[in-house]
């Protein structure tokens, strides 16, 4: 299993030690920052699964400092640890998305651990559905490349089996049953056209004696020369 990161920001000391010390016993390791800045260099460091922040902190309120860290690390989970006094800001953030969920402040321990319990739950799902995307996606991919692949193999057996079936193999001339069709395509022409055409034929006298007297290769490599300068 994935280590758990969580992040505790308060400008107190005191709060973020009692925090520790309640939280160390469920396995997590633990970061501490004392002010928001000091939060965020946390963040570029380390993967952080869940951030548990003060609402009042002197540089900026947690609302504000996790507001920033949604733009920059829209996956973790974000909690903000406040008084009453500031749940209307705090509402908003959470209607906003900014914030998963409101902590009371001061806290209840049994609430707090199983509060932050859940909400690495929720990270590690979303975390496992990005990456079940991510496969899908790629299986995608590679699937349409198979597909494309297996399309260009096709057309390219189709091509070589047309060629086969109307060129010649030893010379790489039309044969005979392409010859037919592109006689019917001019005579169709011609009558369409009322207009005339004209075949000439080639021959090679005696090629019967060189296969005889020189053997089949020879006459073979004979053929192709004729139909190289053909």
């Amino acid at each position: 299993m994935t280590e758990r990161t969580l992040l505790l920001v308060d400008d107190e000391e005191d709060i973020t030690a009692a925090l520790t010390r309640l939280l160390r016993r469920d396995g997590y390791k633990i970061l501490r920052a004392h002010s928001a800045r000091e939060g965020l260099a946390l963040l570029a460091q380390h993967t952080v699964g869940v951030i548990v922040s003060d609402q009042r902190m002197p540089e900026m309120t947690g609302v504000e400092f996790l507001s920033q860290v949604r733009e920059k690390y829209p996956d973790t989970m974000r909690m903000v640890l406040s008084g009453y006094a500031d749940l209307n800001s705090v509402t908003d953030a959470i209607n906003r998305g900014a914030v998963y969920k409101f902590l009371n402040k001061p806290w209840d321990n049994d609430a707090l651990c199983v509060t932050v319990h859940d909400a690495f739950r929720h990270y590690e799902l979303r975390q496992e559905e990005a990456r079940l995307a991510a496969e899908i996606q790629k299986a995608k991919e590679q699937l349409e490349l198979v597909n494309l692949e297996l399309a260009a193999s096709v057309e390219r057996k189709e091509n070589q089996i047309q060629h086969i079936s109307h060129y010649d193999p030893l010379t790489g001339l039309p044969n005979r049953l392409l010859f037919y069709d592109r006689i019917e395509q001019i005579l169709e022409q011609t009558q369409r056209d009322d207009r005339m055409a004209a075949i000439v034929m080639l021959n090679l006298d005696r090629f019967k004696q060189v296969n005889d007297s020189f053997g089949h290769p020879v006459g073979d490599q004979l053929l192709q020369s004729v139909a190289l300068r053909l």
